[in-house]
């Protein structure tokens, strides 16, 4: 479904939050879409280091581990291989005990007749530093599909004034995988290919 409403949203980007991944319920199972270019992921992740990880015919799914926030993309020209590859990186990824699948956004559009899915496993909901009070310490961010895009939303000014890009990076550290966890999902895709 995400990847049919990619190709025929194709001006917009389409997301998904999983389960304790910035969804605002544990039942809170729908798509979203915003505006394709307001996201900056989807330029900047086309500059960044990579390691394929795993290919079935023209759809490759790539893991970027070198940066706070560290994902998959899948890049594919056929939804039947661009599924398969996903279904094995689900099945790699982790779940945590009372979640109903493994926590992680998704992020998909459709660019140049190819699917381009992002996919960003994640350790927990919310960084250390949440907080609804005005101290400087804390920050009024639960990022989600949207913030892991690049785009970040803050509903307070005292926030948008304090945040930096220095903490903004922290904060993505924290919530998303490690460089090794997500190099170990990369292995257990790996091993799982070569079974079949």
């Amino acid at each position: 479904d995400l990847l049919e409403l990619s190709r025929e949203l194709d001006d917009y980007v389409v997301f998904y939050n999983g389960p304790q991944s910035g969804a605002s319920a544990p039942d809170h199972h729908h798509f979203q879409a915003g505006n394709r270019g307001a996201f900056p992921l989807e330029e900047y992740w086309k500059k960044l280091p990579r390691i394929q990880i795993a290919q079935k015919r023209k759809t490759t799914l790539f893991a970027f581990p070198d940066q706070a926030e560290t994902f998959f993309i899948l890049m594919a020209d056929q939804a039947e291989d661009a599924q398969f590859l996903f279904r094995k990186l689900y099945e790699a990824l982790p779940q945590q005990a009372g979640d109903p699948e493994p926590r992680m956004n998704i992020l998909s559009w459709f660019e140049d007749n190819r699917w381009i899915v992002c996919i960003i496993p994640r350790r927990q909901l919310r960084p250390s530093c949440y907080g609804e009070s005005l101290d400087k310490n804390t920050f009024l961010i639960s990022p989600a599909s949207v913030e892991m895009g690049g785009l970040i939303t803050l509903p307070l000014q005292s926030d948008y004034k304090a945040l930096t890009a220095t903490k903004f990076k922290e904060i993505l550290k924290e919530v998303c995988f490690t460089k090794e966890q997500l190099l170990e999902t990369a292995i257990v895709i790996n091993q799982s290919l070569m079974r079949q």
